[in-house]
């Protein structure tokens, strides 16, 4: 190797090239409950790794993903739960391999304190292996488990007959769509939440909607209906939810959305 090459090559510059790619890359972030961290590693769709670290007791702290490698696998229709096997087979040997606990869509695990950088480099890695199940062939069908197919189960079940996929335009103009509207003495529009992450940012939005159009019309009654085992929600967005919706519960709660249709078709 002639010197010029050498001292492009040499050990210093790759050690030199590597500490600037890293501290370019890496975001660190204090937070109210401790720390927040984009890692130079990514998901097959091309979002960085994040991670939350907080303290747990005196010599531990908790590293966790959120719910954000999970959620991604479901929201692309891979079907982990135990009756997909394989599927659900290789997630539990992947959590054994690298010691993950998991809780609800949530993947955590303790360390020690002080932080070691290895300890957070693989759990990092741990979420990138387990996010690539994502090119595995057991799928959850399109039709399985969303809330409209389950809300159009109870309307059928208990012979109501809304119009379905409906515009209803606000006092400023603007066109909403809404998955169901039941027309009698009062219109009841209900609108069923499918997304499973950034619940809160969907239903800030939705709370403009709802106002906006009860401001074109005043006697519009609203609904929306969820999913809580298959939803990222926080006690804000259930907050929002309640306040700002005359009807809004999980699509399990068959009874309450079917005395809610039945008052307002007694009216």
């Amino acid at each position: 190797m002639n010197t010029t090459i050498n001292n492009l090559l040499s050990p210093d510059i790759l050690r030199s090239s590597m500490e600037h790619f890293w501290n370019e890359q890496l975001t660190i972030e204090q937070t109210k409950n401790g720390l927040v961290a984009a890692l130079p590693l990514m998901y097959p769709d091309g979002w960085q790794i994040t991670v939350n670290i907080e303290p747990f007791a005196p010599a531990q702290a908790l590293i966790t993903d959120k719910g954000r490698t999970l959620m991604l696998l479901d929201r692309e229709g891979l079907n982990l739960d135990s009756r997909a096997k394989h599927n659900y087979a290789l997630l539990e040997e992947k959590k054994k391999v690298f010691e993950l606990d998991q809780h609800g869509f949530e993947l955590r695990k303790l360390i020690k304190l002080p932080l070691n950088g290895l300890d957070i480099q693989l759990f990092a890695e741990s979420l990138v292996s387990i996010s690539h199940l994502i090119y595995r062939n057991e799928s959850r069908s399109a039709q399985e488990h969303t809330v409209r197919k389950s809300l159009e189960r109870t309307f059928q079940t208990y012979h109501f007959a809304p119009k379905q996929d409906v515009y209803l335009t606000g006092k400023v103009g603007e066109k909403f769509h809404v998955d169901f509207l039941f027309e009698k003495e009062r219109q009841l529009a209900m609108e069923s939440i499918e997304i499973h992450d950034r619940v809160k940012d969907y239903m800030e939005r939705w709370a403009w909607r709802w106002t906006d159009l009860k401001k074109q019309n005043p006697e519009l009654l609203s609904a929306m209906v969820y999913n809580p085992d298959l939803q990222d929600w926080d006690s804000t967005s259930l907050k929002i939810g309640k306040e700002v919706c005359d009807l809004f519960c999980p699509s399990h709660d068959r009874d309450q959305i079917k005395d809610t249709l039945i008052r307002l078709k007694a009216a």
